[in-house]
């Protein structure tokens, strides 16, 4: 379908395919002509636009609850039916924008991971507004506005429902079970690369291990044609540390890879799965006891925008965990890279398994969300913090 693509790319066209095409109300789409809290003059009444936004926080959650999808705000419709674009008027679209998301912010709880507000323009000056909401990996999600007390709603091919408290209770079993997954996809690809069962033989010693995860990598019907990913851009799939190397197809997906050539073991390599997850793994060399944080950060840093530019060039859609793992580092220190006094001390611990990180947009900046896990790779060896960032968490380091 033609929303499902970058936003940048969506265009009015895309828009209008939808009614030329007839494409009736799904579990997935919707369609509203009004954006809510406007109502006519006429019926302006306090509790007519507390009725209007109560009822496009349930729409909105009850896609989270179920299986994601958009809605589309600017489109006439007849009985599910889109018959006209007209747009909305004679609005501010960027005050509309941060109106709607101010909104979701405060009365969804939990909030919404990954949604997205973004306007299109058309050709008759008036603009559309649509909303992308992704599955969500920590529902249900429960609306409370004003006085409400919670609820909590869900979506079929009639639309919008309540849940009852059975269908609550397993929202709750569900959720849990794919924070379960999750845990168990990093652990076992983690078990894999120590026990030396990884797609490709790397040298004995520790290592730098990144994954990232799309929540989307669960869904069965998700599966990319590996051959598709052999004609990205070679850069875009490089491994971490190297701009070349060799290629090949596996079980799991596609990989690139590089070494020492007459070296059985690789030195670095990535894998592009079939769910368009992500594992790229680097050796450490092994006659050194430290570890040079700036050209650590900074390759980790063009490795996930590399990643993050893969992702949202297949069109998966966030949010996306992003997970890194130093793995056999205990004894080595990390060296600030700066004159801190020589205060690092060996590290204690052989797997350092830094906490998830998650991205709810593919363009999001690596240095600014990985300054905590970069902190905390420092504690590890005795540091306060980065010190490739100032104390306004500005990355400073001359890379």
């Amino acid at each position: 379908m033609p929303l499902n693509k970058p936003l940048d790319e969506i265009t009015e066209a895309d828009l209008q395919y939808y009614i030329d095409e007839e494409i009736v109300e799904t579990k997935t789409i919707e369609y509203k002509e009004k954006l809510p809290g406007k109502i006519d003059k006429d019926k302006n009444k306090k509790e007519d636009k507390n009725k209007d936004k109560k009822e496009f926080l349930g729409d909105v959650s009850s896609f989270a609850n179920a299986a994601g999808g958009h809605i589309i705000y600017g489109i006439k419709e007849k009985d599910g039916v889109p018959v006209e674009l007209v747009g909305l008027g004679d609005i501010n679209v960027d005050d509309e924008i941060q109106r709607l998301d101010n909104l979701l912010h405060s009365s969804v709880k939990p909030r919404i991971p990954g949604f997205t507000i973004f306007a299109v323009q058309l050709e008759n000056g008036n603009s559309a507004i649509a909303i992308r909401i992704p599955v969500s990996w920590i529902k249900p999600h429960a609306v409370q506005h004003g006085s409400q007390s919670m609820r909590f709603y869900a979506r079929n091919s009639g639309g919008k429902q309540p849940l009852d408290i059975q269908e609550v209770r397993a929202a709750f079993i569900q959720s849990e079970t794919t924070r379960e997954r999750i845990r168990s996809f990093r652990v076992e690809r983690i078990s894999n690369i120590i026990s030396g069962e990884a797609p490709l033989a790397l040298p004995d010693g520790g290592k730098v291990v990144l994954h990232l995860l799309p929540l989307t990598a669960f869904d069965p019907s998700i599966s990319f044609d590996p051959a598709s990913f052999a004609k990205m851009l070679w850069e875009v799939l490089s491994p971490i540390g190297s701009s070349g190397g060799s290629e090949t197809y596996n079980f799991d997906g596609f990989l690139r890879y590089a070494g020492y050539s007459g070296r059985k073991e690789v030195d670095t390599y990535v894998l592009a799965f079939r769910s368009g997850a992500i594992e790229a793994v680097k050796a450490m060399p092994l006659n050194r006891d430290e570890i040079y944080l700036t050209p650590l950060e900074r390759s980790l840093i063009d490795a996930i925008q590399k990643y993050l530019a893969f992702q949202k060039r297949i069109n998966l859609q966030p949010p996306v965990l992003v997970m890194l793992s130093l793995l056999g580092v205990r004894g080595r220190k990390m060296l600030a890279g700066l004159d801190r006094g020589g205060n690092e001390r060996p590290i204690e611990r052989d797997h350092l398994v830094i906490p998830e990180i998650l991205i709810d947009d593919f363009d999001a900046d690596p240095a600014a969300f990985m300054k905590p896990a970069f902190d905390q790779i420092s504690n590890a060896s005795g540091l306060e913090r980065s010190y490739n960032y100032n104390t306004d968490g500005k990355r400073i380091a001359q890379d």
